[in-house]
């Protein structure tokens, strides 16, 4: 008799223990998956930043080109360099 309520008192323990593992697990799941999530704007974010950055510098491209040839000229008229 003694053996019989030791054993459902010991599967309630373990239907308890499981549960509140279960419930541990999927909140550690959920944040997980936030944390994921704000990785993936944190990026997003960078990845615009980038782009702006490089639109930036693809302008100044024409003006340092011009520079560039100029620089070349003046140095094929005056220095003599080929």
């Amino acid at each position: 008799m003694i053996s019989g309520i030791l054993m459902v008192i010991g599967i309630f323990g373990l239907l308890v223990l499981g549960c509140f593992f279960l419930l541990y697990s999927s909140e550690k799941k959920r944040l997980n998956q936030k944390k994921h999530v704000e990785k993936i704007n944190v990026i997003e974010q960078t990845n615009g930043q980038l782009d702006n950055i490089l639109k930036q510098m693809q302008a100044l491209n024409p003006p340092l080109e011009k520079i560039c040839g100029q620089i070349d000229k003046f140095n094929h008229k005056f220095l003599k360099v080929k």
